[in-house]
């Protein structure tokens, strides 16, 4: 043989031995920490704990896949890497805390060049008592009802108390109106995770009421909360309440039963609203979800809390859109009406804005096809109107337009049809855009006659006269 022919046999051979040494990376053993998970399994607890383990880094394929047991995924996230140097390929295990009744459980399989590993993961349930559903509403007869909780572990049911009034007048509300079997003892779920509160509750002779149930599990200062209603007596046609800053909320104090809100036709509420209470009032004044909707609507002597940021002192955007009501008479420290809030209601005749009412965006009265009266009082604070804020589609018997206005879209004033139009700015504001002035009197300020006259828009009216003292 050849010197060269030598040299490369000498080479392959070199080269055969190295490969064939790490070929086979079924022998390399696993550390004993990951040997006795794989061989008993990985148990988490509730709140997670992330885990990482070592494996032999093998030469063709290093993967790791976790297959779930239940139809809760995703739990767990699986991150590799790998070490040539230490010639270890690590799986790491990421676990979301447990808000499950039962134990969490999945496959992890790792393939290790040659070698395949299963093993089983479980995390334990976290110890939690909750009810099926965050309220419950029983009708005004009362009765005896159930609620289903669940639950894997003991635990105990209570009221909870609520502070009414304020000063030396504070006082706990009592629930006095309803009892249940199972309150202030312990509770032992059944095999299926569930246990059963019974609760009677008495006759409702008044308005709607409500009371809250807490869940102390065992041995935890964890607790979880349910709401428990009564619908109201039968509704009169004509109901008046004023709220405080602790009363309930108004869709407790009149329900949700649609056969009754159907007997309300007129009503009227004083004191403190919220923006909910104004949601649930929209929803009666528009004859959502089957209600027949209110004839009126009165909150004249009403108020957004005092503390609100004048922002959200609003009518919301479309919020009374195309209701059939009558008349609507919104909160007296209301500062804005947003666009379209009372747009397309053509069963209203009649709106008085509040003198607190800062800013009326586009539309807000549009299409309105029986509105003949727009009354912005004396004093107003009036500030801005957006585009065609007064195109109601019909003919104003007169609107006063006070001199605080100090932005006009320049479709402010675009579809504004009135037989009289009392404008309070001692010079003209510039229009781009008119209002109809056919058949319009205008009535200006004392010596401002001339200024409209010249005009443009405000010039073209049928008549332009001094205001009357």
């Amino acid at each position: 043989m050849k010197i060269k022919d030598l040299l490369l046999f000498a080479v392959f051979a070199f080269l055969f031995c190295s490969c064939s040494s790490t070929i086979d990376d079924r022998g390399i053993p696993l550390t004993p920490t990951t040997e006795q998970i794989v061989a008993k399994g990985l148990d988490i607890p509730a709140e997670g704990v992330d885990t990482t383990l070592q494996f032999p880094l093998g030469r063709n394929k290093n993967l790791a896949e976790i297959y779930y047991l239940d139809n809760d995924e995703n739990w767990c996230r699986v991150k590799c890497d790998s070490s040539v140097e230490n010639h270890a390929f690590f799986v790491s295990l990421l676990f979301q805390p447990s808000q499950d009744l039962l134990v969490r459980k999945s496959v992890l399989s790792v393939t290790s060049g040659g070698n395949i590993y299963h093993i089983n993961i479980r995390q334990k349930a976290e110890r939690q008592a909750y009810a099926e559903d965050s309220c419950y509403i029983f009708p005004s007869t009362g009765g005896d009802f159930t609620v289903t909780i669940k639950s894997n572990t003991g635990f105990i049911p209570d009221y909870v108390w609520r502070l009414v009034g304020y000063g030396d007048a504070t006082k706990v509300r009592p629930v006095d109106w309803m009892s249940g079997s199972e309150i202030g003892d312990k509770v032992h779920p059944s095999s299926h995770s569930e246990a059963t509160l019974h609760f009677q509750v008495d006759l409702n002779t008044g308005l709607g009421r409500t009371a809250s149930v807490y869940l102390v599990v065992d041995s935890s200062m964890e607790t979880t909360d349910f709401e428990i209603r009564q619908e109201p007596r039968r509704l009169k046609a004509d109901e008046t309440y004023t709220a405080s800053f602790d009363s309930d909320p108004l869709e407790v104090i009149f329900g949700r039963d649609k056969d009754n809100l159907s007997h309300l036709r007129h009503l009227t509420i004083n004191g403190d609203v919220t923006g909910s209470d104004m949601n649930y009032l929209a929803d009666l004044v528009n004859g959502k979800n089957g209600i027949r909707p209110l004839d009126s609507l009165d909150l004249s002597n009403s108020y957004f809390e005092k503390r609100m940021k004048d922002f959200y002192k609003c009518i919301p955007e479309r919020l009374f859109f195309g209701s059939p009501c009558h008349q609507v008479k919104i909160l007296g420290n209301t500062v804005f009406i947003n666009k379209e809030a009372f747009a397309c209601c053509s069963q209203l005749t009649s709106f008085t804005i509040p003198a607190s009412v800062k800013g009326i965006e586009g539309r807000a009265f549009a299409l309105c096809g029986q509105l003949k009266e727009i009354i912005i009082p004396k004093g107003s604070a009036l500030t801005e109107i957006g585009d065609e804020a007064f195109n109601t589609g019909t003919e104003l018997e007169s609107i006063y337009l006070p001199a605080t206005i100090n932005y006009i879209s320049s479709k402010g004033l675009v579809g504004l049809h009135a037989r009289e139009i009392h404008a309070g700015w001692m010079t003209p504001p510039v229009l781009t855009n008119g209002f109809v002035t056919k058949g319009c009197t205008l009535y200006v300020p004392k010596g401002c006659v001339e200024k409209y006259r010249n005009a443009q828009v405000w010039g073209q009216c049928d008549q332009i006269l001094e205001e009357k003292e």
